[in-house]
């Protein structure tokens, strides 16, 4: 049995993750191997590898299931031998999401960098250069609550729990790095991950606000704070599992964090050139916005 704590919550688990590092703990969340799934042959033909229904989510693997329900259990069945860092990243992915989800928290999809006494969320489509961005926050010292995915709910004041101290990077970042302890941890989408305990920040800070990073065809870097409706769903767009909202419906808990977020933290767009550098002046922008405490 192995010990986490992650997201301010004891994990005793029946795996090894490698994102988290062991600390003894009572346990909040239990992660436990089961000896039985479900019908893969059925899953198949309804083509249902993802879902959520109320306080049951499950996602089926090429090499293993995974049950999440009533924000406290994952329990898994691994059909076909699968390295314990493939098993990790779901856990620590779809199935951390589904369960803080149904623990009444919004997850969502970012690097969570502190700022003074509080912290930013970094966002961005694929290819925006959200990886880098975070990596040269942290160099301007800027410590990394979270990696991937921050769980906030407005009932605790918008507070960022810390995750676990390791980052995930893509293969132009891990090239540039020092290539120590590097971990090869999705073949899909070619990411590379590593522990990095001198830059983590293990002390919960109040979300001071969203940084969403795209791009486009266009000759400048362009920077807009949506305000209204428009922020709203732009707000929502960061969700780790919207695309099963906008699939089944949005729950009326998950509305109402998003519009308690949308009303209370301020949200930024910055738009890149494709065919630019511009990585320093997109950092100066978010630390301008967002005050250069340290």
């Amino acid at each position: 049995m192995y010990q986490y704590r992650a997201y301010g919550v004891g994990i005793h688990s029946d795996f090894q993750l490698y994102n988290f590092v062991e600390e003894e703990t009572e346990a909040d969340v239990f992660i436990r191997k089961v000896d039985t799934g479900l019908d893969r042959e059925e899953y198949e033909k309804k083509k249902c590898w993802i879902g959520m229904e109320g306080n049951y989510g499950w996602v089926i693997s090429r090499f293993a299931q995974f049950f999440v329900r009533d924000g406290k259990y994952i329990d898994i069945y691994v059909d076909k031998e699968a390295p314990y860092l493939e098993i990790s990243a779901f856990i620590c992915g779809w199935c951390m999401a589904f369960l803080f989800t149904q623990r009444g928290y919004s997850a969502i999809h970012c690097s969570a960098l502190e700022f003074g006494d509080g912290c930013v969320l970094v966002s961005g489509v694929s290819g925006a250069g959200k990886s880098t961005t975070a990596m040269e926050l942290i160099k301007r010292g800027h410590r990394y609550l979270v990696d991937d995915i921050a769980m906030i709910r407005p009932d605790d004041g918008f507070i960022v729990q810390p995750a676990f101290p390791i980052q995930k990077m893509c293969r132009d970042v891990a090239e540039k790095s020092d290539g120590k302890d590097l971990l090869f941890v999705d073949a899909d989408k070619d990411k590379f991950a590593k522990l990095n305990l001198d830059d983590f920040c293990n002390t919960p800070k109040p979300l001071k606000g969203i940084v969403m990073l795209n791009k486009a065809e266009t000759g400048n870097v362009t920077v807009d704070e949506s305000q209204g409706v428009r922020k709203y769903f732009k707000v929502f767009s960061t969700l780790f599992i919207g695309s099963l909202f906008v699939k089944n419906g949005i729950n009326e808990g998950e509305k109402y964090r998003m519009l308690k977020l949308a009303e209370k933290i301020p949200y930024i767009e910055i738009t890149r050139p494709l065919d630019k550098d511009t990585l320093q002046e997109i950092c100066n922008i978010i630390e301008n916005r967002f005050a250069k405490e340290k």
